[in-house]
């Protein structure tokens, strides 16, 4: 089953990373490099996950889950980060 997966990360290669694993198991994947990016994709896409590194250097990422959850209410929302605290 195909899924639509949202990546929100500021760090490239992540988002690299994580697209090419998720296209070779057959997932639309979108990857939001800025703030239109992300709204136009929660408004027009039918977002299954999305995957968020909530350290954002230019946004806050929980404020992005925030605004996630009221545009899309059923995108379920998997936090990946590579601090090492929450």
């Amino acid at each position: 089953m195909s899924a639509t997966i949202l990546i929100v990360d500021d760090d490239k290669l992540v988002q690299q990373r994580l697209t090419n694993l998720l296209e070779k198991e057959d997932h639309n994947v979108i990857a939001s490099h800025g703030d239109d990016e992300l709204s136009s994709a929660l408004e027009d896409d039918e977002i299954s996950v999305m995957i968020i590194e909530p350290h954002l250097s230019e946004r806050d990422g929980l404020e992005v889950i925030r605004k996630a959850k009221k545009a899309s209410p059923i995108t379920q929302t998997i936090i990946l980060t590579k601090e090492g605290t929450m």
